[in-house]
């Protein structure tokens, strides 16, 4: 049963109640989690294992050419990487599999992300902004903004 579902542009990442991930959709970006042959459509629910085989994962969050996934206190990233994945761009230009990006000693409440910056929240405290921009952001003449919103349940 799923409990949780993020949207990209072209794929979809759905999380079950016992902390696994499936995705599917286009992934031409590497985003799905895992190697699809040409043309890199999965038109099923698959799921992610690799690195998360073991792990209970809380959160999904995905954008148009990347997805994230975070434990308590791992996060993990995969897809095209812009530099918001928070490893090196240049070493890493694509990460097909989950990796992880940092090891979190607060649980780790949510994440967002989008193709320019990812963001960490952890114990109500933005955490971690991957990528170093400046507000607004002009990229092929377009101001881009990014938005975190924060829902504090109680």
């Amino acid at each position: 049963m799923f409990t949780a579902i993020a949207l990209g542009q072209d794929h979809t990442l759905a999380l079950t109640s016992d902390g696994s991930v499936f995705s599917w959709g286009l992934g031409r970006f590497s985003q799905l989690g895992y190697e699809v042959p040409s043309p890199h459509v999965q038109s099923s629910p698959r799921v992610i294992a690799g690195p998360l085989r073991r792990e209970r994962v809380r959160g999904i969050a995905a954008c148009k050419s990347a997805s994230a996934c975070w434990t308590d206190t791992v996060l993990y990233t995969w897809g095209k990487n812009n530099g918001q994945l928070g490893y090196d761009k240049n070493a890493s230009p694509v990460q097909p599999i989950p990796r992880i990006v940092a090891k979190i000693a607060k649980p780790i409440i949510s994440v967002a992300l989008n193709v320019c910056a990812t963001c960490c929240v952890k114990g109500f405290t933005l955490t971690y902004r991957f990528r170093t921009l400046r507000w607004p952001v002009f990229s092929r003449h377009k101001m881009l903004f990014l938005s975190l919103t924060i829902h504090i349940y109680e």
